[in-house]
């Protein structure tokens, strides 16, 4: 999908860009796109207006690029998000630990 109008979003969207969609039925029954943007923070994307869009044709091999490079994008994200949790509960872990190393 092309961004045809980013009122009251120029931050998060680019006129003229075209952007990844995600599939949400209950989404598109109410005229909204689930999209990612520019912000990028939210896996599952951002619901906008799908006024604010039109589709857009892309050859197979831009369209493929296009998955491929927001799967790894969003695998990134979530290997951060993820990472950080496990990172964290590591430490703690052996914080804790030694306060428990005299119970057999």
């Amino acid at each position: 999908m092309i961004c045809i109008n980013n009122d009251g979003n120029p931050a998060s969207l680019i006129l003229g860009k075209v952007y990844r969609t995600l599939p949400d039925a209950v989404a598109e029954a109410r005229g909204m796109l689930r999209v990612i943007d520019e912000d990028q923070s939210e896996l599952d994307g951002y619901l906008y207006p799908a006024s604010m869009f039109a589709p857009i044709g892309l050859p197979e091999v831009a369209a493929r690029a296009s998955v491929a490079a927001g799967d790894s994008a969003r695998r990134a994200r979530w290997d951060r998000q993820v990472g950080g949790c496990w990172e964290y509960l590591r430490q703690r872990i052996e914080v804790h630990s030694a306060d428990y190393s005299d119970v057999q």
